[in-house]
């Protein structure tokens, strides 16, 4: 005759779970992300930033729906503080070209159009070149510093202007 089968183990609850410090939770998600960007190296990846006025909730929610509904997907998402984006110089490596116009280089050297020219003009009564023999007109980095502020309160100052009456498109990127 065959031994009777041993009683089942009374069940038990498994241990529970060791506790988890805020700093290995950031480091472990530091590497994920480390990970996907390595991962999204050898494919099609892009970074995307949505433009600091346009930082809602809402804004990100539709960025998302418009990239799945494109097959597009989001692996890791972040902000970035203004002081390392400055320092690190992220914005004007990844405009180049825009950047220099509104942090390199000096307006006596930009090529203003004779129409934009006009829209200066007509805006502020006097002319481009009387502007800048005057010494009125400042890059980006030359007005922070004329005015005693910091780039955050610049960019709050030109979140203020009008399209086309105290904010003029001078080019591509270019105001």
């Amino acid at each position: 005759p065959a031994a009777p089968a041993p009683a089942p183990a009374a069940a038990t609850a498994p241990p529970a779970p060791p506790a988890v410090s805020a700093d290995y939770v950031a480091a472990l998600e530091k590497r994920v992300a480390d990970m996907e960007l390595v991962h999204a190296c050898k494919t099609h990846s892009a970074v995307v930033f949505i433009k600091p006025h346009a930082v809602t909730e809402e804004v990100k929610d539709l960025v998302k729906a418009e990239f799945a509904n494109r097959g597009i997907y989001v692996l890791s998402e972040g902000v970035i503080p203004a002081e390392e984006i400055d320092q690190q110089q992220l914005i004007d490596t990844h405009y180049g070209a825009i950047a220099a116009k509104a942090v390199k280089q000096k307006p006596a050297t930009l090529t203003v159009q004779p129409k934009a020219q006009a829209q200066f003009q007509k805006a502020f009564g006097l002319s481009w070149s009387d502007a800048l023999s005057k010494g009125m007109v400042y890059n980006a980095m030359d007005g922070a510093a004329k005015l005693g502020i910091t780039f955050d309160e610049l960019g709050a100052k030109w979140g203020t202007l009008k399209k086309d009456v105290t904010l003029l498109k001078f080019g591509g990127g270019f105001y």
